[in-house]
């Protein structure tokens, strides 16, 4: 309802309370108990834990966000989402509806799917309570299986002092510190462990405490201690840092700290350092010990390029939730890595740290953005069975299943899973699905965006070098390295996301993909089609298979994949 009268309930409430509250938001104009942040730094609360959480989502709904913040809250706390009428709020643009928007279309076209789904999740699920210019509209009482916490056991043969198993808050941290106990003995040739969690499951901080006194064993014959953290993202790594640097003054060590914007990249005494290195960067130095951090947003070829690196390696990932990458990590990586002739142990947490384990909230956080997607288990048996389909997304926002099995295969198919693709597929104007399915089970999910038909002002200011517009990929490339403005004229596709589901790969299912989206591209009387992607060998033969030809390489490596950018092109 009334954004002032929201706050206002919530003010009410907090009068007495006692707890620790955040309060973020667009604009933070209130006066109001709690630590504030901006929307835009809601990454900087991940791994935090508050009472309650007061979430402004008057002004900008940016799926990302809820992504990110529903976790900061320990179980019995409280979420408080102010919004505006529900029903109104459905058809209202709001500031991430700005951002998604590409010229040369307006806001007449953007479309209004992403709040109508999220409202609807609210009105549906468990544990959620809708209050309405002061009326209660849905109880959210919810009466939820607690499980009981389990009394922890620290193993009687442990290695590690108990001071370290003491830190733990659940048995599933205290046997995964044990698991590691298990590098401390020379590997022959390499040991390396691999941590599958849910979000929240305390996986990051039991990779911190487990490092001192696996540190402290191997200086009892090596001289000094060399270890690397690897993530895509420093902001992914805080947690190793700050249980490591607690536990290691702990034990006695006088410890040095360096960071960057204030988070920490470096700590160290005279014989131990602890150094936080970008993948691509990670890969051309040697350590005694390497953490990978968040693997699964890592490709492959670079995870096993560790193995060359170290003999003991620790690889952590996030299995659905917001930094996951659903079971890709498990079907492209570890079979690879099984093939290797090295030790494995594998070890998956699943006892959440903050709430129980059936937690209604974090189930309407999935279930709302889509985090526990999946494919369906499918075998192409005879390729002229495959059907192309065209559903809008709202065909598919109907069809809820047939949803989760397209952004399924696109979290299989190694695709980060970022809840804003879902809202930009959702929303903006120049975005649609398309399919292949076989014998009624995707198979194939693929993202187009129509790019191209740019006005005159826009075509200048990419010309002479001004900002970059939003959208337009291809179209402002070409512009700018190839020096004609006419370029922006031209109307096109670009494949956003093409992923064949693992299982069913070599068998021709996107190339014939690719066949009817130029077919569909040509009838419209569209210019070209193309498309932006990571190189890798495989990759590029695809698509010069298909008749798409290279026009740009960017000059520098990415960050995280390590490979370099190829933009393709097939002129229809």
């Amino acid at each position: 309802g009334d954004r002032e009268r929201g706050y206002k309930i919530v003010k009410s409430y907090l009068k007495k309370f006692e707890g620790k509250v955040a309060v973020v938001g667009y604009l933070l104009d209130q006066d109001i108990e709690g630590e504030q942040y901006h929307l835009k730094d809601c990454a900087k609360l991940l791994g935090t834990t508050y009472d309650v959480l007061i979430i402004d989502l008057y002004h900008s709904l940016q799926p990302a966000d809820i992504g990110k913040l529903y976790g900061i809250v320990r179980g019995g706390g409280l979420i408080f989402m102010i919004t505006p009428p529900l029903e109104e709020w459905k058809n209202t643009l709001n500031r991430y509806h700005y951002r998604i928007l590409t010229p040369p279309y307006s806001e007449k076209d953007i479309r209004k799917n992403f709040v109508s789904w999220f409202v609807d999740k609210l009105k549906s699920s468990d544990g959620i309570a809708i209050i309405e210019n002061g009326i209660i509209k849905k109880e959210g009482f919810y009466e939820s299986k607690v499980e009981k916490k389990k009394k922890l056991r620290i193993p009687r043969d442990a290695i590690f002092s108990k001071e370290v198993y003491k830190m733990a808050l659940t048995q599933d941290q205290i046997d995964f510190i044990k698991l590691v106990e298990n590098l401390i003995e020379k590997p022959d040739p390499i040991t390396t462990i691999v941590l599958k969690a849910h979000r929240g499951r305390g996986k990051s901080s039991a990779i911190g405490i487990s490092l001192p006194p696996l540190i402290e064993n191997l200086l009892e014959f090596k001289r000094s201690i060399r270890v690397i953290v690897t993530a895509p993202e420093l902001e992914n790594v805080q947690e190793i840092f700050r249980f490591s640097k607690e536990l290691l003054i702990k034990m006695g060590y006088e410890i040095r700290e360096r960071k960057r914007e204030n988070l920490t990249f470096w700590i160290g005494s005279d014989n131990i350092t602890i150094e936080y290195m970008k993948p691509a960067d990670a890969i051309e130095r040697y350590a005694d010990i390497i953490v990978v951090d968040e693997a699964a947003s890592i490709p492959p070829n670079i995870l096993l390029t560790f193995l060359d690196r170290t003999n003991r390696i620790i690889y952590s990932s996030t299995v659905h939730g917001y930094e996951g990458a659903g079971r890709s990590f498990s079907v492209r990586f570890l079979q690879r890595l099984r093939k290797k002739k090295i030790n494995i142990y594998e070890f998956e947490m699943v006892e959440p740290i903050r709430y129980s384990i059936n937690d209604p909230i974090e189930k309407w956080a999935f279930d709302t953005l889509l985090l526990d997607a999946e494919a369906p288990e499918i075998n192409v048996e005879d390729i002229e069975k495959l059907e192309y389909e065209r559903p809008s997304i709202e065909d598919l926002l109907r069809d809820e299943n047939k949803l989760r099995e397209y952004f399924g295969i696109l979290i299989l198919a190694h695709y980060k899973n970022n809840p804003n693709d879902f809202a930009i597929l959702c929303d903006a104007p120049n975005h649609f699905p398309r399919v292949m399915t076989y014998e009624g089970k995707t198979v194939c999910s693929i993202q187009l965006a129509y790019e191209g038909n740019m006005g005159d002002r826009d075509c200048e200011e990419v010309f002479y070098g001004g900002e970059m517009i939003m959208g337009n990929v291809i179209p402002q490339l070409m512009i700018r390295h190839y020096r004609d403005m006419k370029y922006g004229k031209y109307r096109g596709i670009r494949v956003v996301r093409i992923a064949v589901h693992p299982d069913n790969f070599d068998k021709g299912i996107g190339s014939k993909a690719l066949e009817n989206i130029i077919e569909d591209a040509s009838r419209e009387g569209l210019d070209y089609i193309g498309a932006t992607f990571g190189a890798t060998k495989r990759l590029l033969h695809f698509w010069m298979k298909n008749g798409f030809l290279p026009i740009h390489i960017s000059t520098s490596r990415n960050d995280v994949s390590g490979e370099f950018s190829v933009t393709v092109i097939k002129p229809l």
